[in-house]
């Protein structure tokens, strides 16, 4: 939803400013804003090859599982899986 865009956004900061992770962020270097959150989450809805699925735990998120697929006609069954979990939710039965 447009509505979690800040959430999101804190999210990925928090995550790119983990020591260990593998997200392709180095802290400092994630700058969206609001509005490019925003047109981000509206491209993905309109879409009809990607997918933008957001894990809450009550009103955090704790998660982001996104699948991009790709523009051109002969690739577009293509896509890019990207998936991330919140550090306290790794590892939980």
């Amino acid at each position: 939803e447009p509505s979690d865009s800040q959430q999101l956004i804190d999210y990925v900061k928090r995550l790119s400013e983990e020591p260990e992770s593998n997200i392709e962020l180095s802290a400092g270097e994630f700058n969206l804003t609001v509005a490019d959150e925003r047109k981000i989450l509206a491209d993905y809805a309109r879409s009809d090859n990607s997918l933008y699925i957001v894990a809450e735990a009550g009103n955090e998120i704790v998660g982001i599982l996104n699948c991009n697929g790709r523009n051109r006609q002969a690739v577009r069954h293509v896509v890019t899986l990207n998936m991330s979990v919140d550090k306290m939710w790794r590892g939980r039965d």
